[in-house]
């Protein structure tokens, strides 16, 4: 036995081009591999999971010269039976958590875990697996990963972001590498778009122990509710300097009992088309650049609004 089981392949550095799945007594490649020195990894495997079958698996050199058998390779194979630390966790995007990626103000309403990094820093492997044969069905799907605590899942920000997908894929595996100091994180995953609806297998590798779980699973985490409004030209009041402030949209928050709250304000993606700064205006190469995925068709950017927000204990006010 040598080494540990891989949990991730790239695609370049296959040597059996194309695969081949038969229901026969005996499935062998077409031609001789013609292999140059090194070490290789062979998987035998069923199409479907699950299968349970027995398999004798023969690893055959070819006589270099018909004249000569005992000129052969010299080759040794061995099982890998070394094992990383996996967890598989199961999610969905539904029509309350399908919010697309972070350039859109919805992106916390999206399927969330638990990574929890006990002991110490160490390269966790992240995969996201969907159904093979839904290609054309299938949206481009990313992965962030945040430095927070299970409680912050309702107040996450961007400055939280501590790793994240370089580009996001419609292939049916999507992958994610990030060496993370002991400490708890959450990890998101989107689809590019919102209202992107699917299921798909949460997957996490490591060398070492680590915890991963749906953040609904979590005890004590808080109730997150969003509320979708717009500023328009009747309600758009501005800060105390201005004496229209008071027709700015307002929110009632009824306690029962003393907790802890957060409050989060999203602006929603730029779309107001806007010819004489479309070809002058940074932000959608500072999105592309900061999230790492390229924008076939950018919007056209006006930009956001100095926004903030006011809060104030009402006592006398009745709901």
């Amino acid at each position: 036995a040598e080494g540990r089981k891989v949990v991730s392949i790239n695609p370049s550095s296959l040597i059996v081009k194309e695969q081949i799945w038969r229901k026969s007594t005996e499935v062998t490649t077409q031609k001789p591999l013609l292999l140059e020195p090194g070490k290789y990894i062979i998987i035998p495997a069923t199409f479907y999971p699950q299968q349970v079958k027995k398999f004798l698996l023969t690893i055959a050199a070819k006589v270099l010269s018909p004249s000569a058998p005992a000129d052969v390779v010299p080759f040794s194979v061995g099982e890998v039976t070394g094992s990383h630390h996996g967890v598989t966790v199961k999610g969905r995007w539904s029509k309350n958590s399908c919010g697309g990626a972070v350039i859109y103000d919805t992106w916390t309403q999206n399927p969330s875990f638990v990574l929890q990094v006990p002991n110490q820093a160490q390269d966790i492997s992240l995969f996201v697996d969907r159904k093979p044969w839904a290609k054309k069905s299938r949206s481009s799907v990313g992965i962030y990963i945040f430095k927070a605590q299970p409680y912050q899942l309702p107040a996450l920000t961007k400055k939280h972001l501590v790793s994240k997908s370089q580009v996001f894929s419609d292939a049916v595996e999507v992958a994610h590498k990030a060496h993370l100091p002991q400490g708890s994180y959450l990890v998101v995953v989107t689809t590019y778009q919102p209202s992107k609806l699917g299921k798909f297998l949460l997957s996490g590798f490591s060398e070492h122990f680590f915890r991963l779980e749906s953040a609904r699973s979590i005890q004590n985490v808080p109730l997150c509710i969003p509320l979708s409004d717009s500023w328009t030209a009747d309600n758009s009041g501005g800060a105390f300097n201005f004496g229209k402030w008071r027709i700015n949209p307002q929110y009632y928050l009824n306690l029962k009992k003393p907790g802890p709250f957060a409050l989060v304000l999203h602006q929603a993606l730029p779309t107001k088309p806007s010819p004489s700064r479309e070809r002058k205006s940074p932000v959608a190469d500072r999105v592309k650049t900061a999230l790492g995925v390229n924008l076939t068709a950018p919007p056209e950017w006006v930009g956001y609004a100095n926004a903030g927000f006011y809060a104030f204990k009402a006592s006398k006010a009745k709901f």
